[in-house]
């Protein structure tokens, strides 16, 4: 579930096929990446406004660390994943995301379920384009469960970039009730809107399955350090859920964000 390693692994995927690993936005895992984030981000877009970015901590979860920056630079003494920011499809005018279920139930061979019943994350406030006098506003620009379910509740529309917890168990008994919604509601409401939503979702299971693929060498050596002492190793010893964050851009193409090793399953 490590942020940089995923990214290090799809970008490798995609230097060998670029036609096939295209679902990652443009991102550089700090500060390894420093210089060619330099070299290759740009600063402005076609229209001359200031490109901005997304950094993640690498062990973060929660929304908790995470800035909003335009054109950051290095971050002296933090592992951080650094993401393009890309202009969403909105939600009765608010970002949102799609968190995916995938059941690995066997890791060689490797075999893995999507499953259909999932969950949409929205932010509660609605969107605008980010600019230097909302990218404090992370209840308008992340999507993750825990933030906005305090919103609230909350004096600061900001989180501390300090409190880094690997634990993406999200609940929270106070949460409004339109922060999230079932899969299949906003789909239905997507199809409404012209959406091709059976293309959409077979554009997700492929994306899925390319993850799977590109993560499998991490997978297979945890499986292996764990179970090595055991007989017949090959066998499926255990199963594991993994959550999937799914962003769909302003034309409804899906990119995967980040994967999750211990999703909340609060509905």
């Amino acid at each position: 579930a490590r942020k940089n390693t995923l990214t290090k692994r799809l970008k490798r995927m995609q230097e060998l096929f670029p036609e096939d690993f295209n679902f990652l936005p443009k991102s550089w895992t700090f500060p390894s990446e420093v210089s060619d984030f330099k070299k290759n981000a740009i600063k402005y877009d076609q229209s001359g406004e200031s490109k901005y970015y997304i950094i993640k901590p690498d062990n973060g979860s929660k929304g908790q660390g995470i800035q909003l920056a335009d054109y950051p630079k290095e971050i002296k003494g933090r592992q951080v994943c650094t993401q393009e920011y890309l202009e969403p499809y909105l939600l009765d005018g608010h970002k949102f995301d799609l968190r995916l279920y995938v059941v690995l139930v066997s890791v060689n061979p490797m075999t893995a379920y999507l499953c259909r019943t999932g969950m949409v994350r929205k932010a509660m406030v609605p969107y605008e384009k980010p600019s230097p006098q909302n990218i404090r506003q992370l209840h308008m620009h992340l999507t993750n469960t825990s933030l906005n379910s305090n919103f609230h509740f909350s004096s600061e529309d900001e989180v501390s970039p300090d409190d880094d917890d690997d634990d993406d168990d999200d609940d929270d008994d106070d949460e409004p009730a339109d922060c999230k919604r079932l899969l299949s509601e906003v789909f239905e409401q997507l199809r409404s809107k012209g959406v091709d939503v059976e293309g959409l979702w077979t554009e997700i299971r492929r994306i899925v399955q390319l993850t799977m693929t590109a993560i499998h060498p991490e997978i297979s050596l945890s499986y292996l350090t764990c179970f090595q002492n055991t007989s017949n190793v090959g066998y499926n010893h255990c199963f594991q859920i993994i959550g999937f964050d799914i962003f769909l851009d302003h034309t409804c193409k899906p990119y995967i964000l980040e994967i999750n090793h211990n999703p909340s399953f609060k509905l």
